[in-house]
């Protein structure tokens, strides 16, 4: 399993119409709940759903994902299969952060290469900015994909770990 998407499976023993019925009782759009602050919102259609996160001033940047799902019948219930992957505009910002990062490295390489003085005081960021950026993007990604699977195991019952 990679990184990225993110695919988990979350085992119930709720059935799969009572699962469609609590996904859908919680994942409203936030225009139909108003005056409440929800984690998440979505649509669920037939055994197929969407879940998004609810944006506001600190979660409208790169900090959301997309997530789509299945009620699939399990063995003694539903399975609640999830696949969550960033929006364009992330993985947009990552490959121009990653050329960025890339050239710079190319251009620190040359440099130390050629025996410039800024070449043999800039090399360590030959490790640094790569690293910075996968760093930063992955552990985010894994972050938000915890909250919103945490989410959903709430709204299907399962107590707090």
């Amino acid at each position: 399993m990679g990184i990225l998407p993110f695919r988990t499976t979350i085992e119930t023993h709720l059935p799969p119409d009572e699962v469609a019925r609590r996904l859908t009782e919680e994942l409203n759009p936030p225009s139909e709940r108003f005056g409440e602050r929800l984690p998440l919102y979505g649509w669920v259609r037939g055994d197929t759903f969407e879940v998004y996160q609810t944006k506001n001033w600190f979660t409208a940047n790169s900090r959301s994902l997309e997530g789509k799902g299945r009620i699939v019948p399990g063995r003694a219930g539903a399975n609640v299969e999830l696949t969550l992957t960033p929006p364009w505009y992330v993985w947009a910002f990552a490959t121009v952060w990653f050329l960025f990062a890339g050239a710079f490295t190319v251009g620190i390489f040359v440099a130390y290469l050629r025996g410039s003085l800024f070449g043999q005081q800039a090399w360590p960021m030959i490790l640094l900015l790569p690293g910075i950026g996968a760093f930063l993007f992955v552990t985010n990604f894994a972050r938000e994909a915890a909250r919103i699977r945490y989410h959903i195991r709430r709204i299907l019952g399962f107590p707090r770990p």
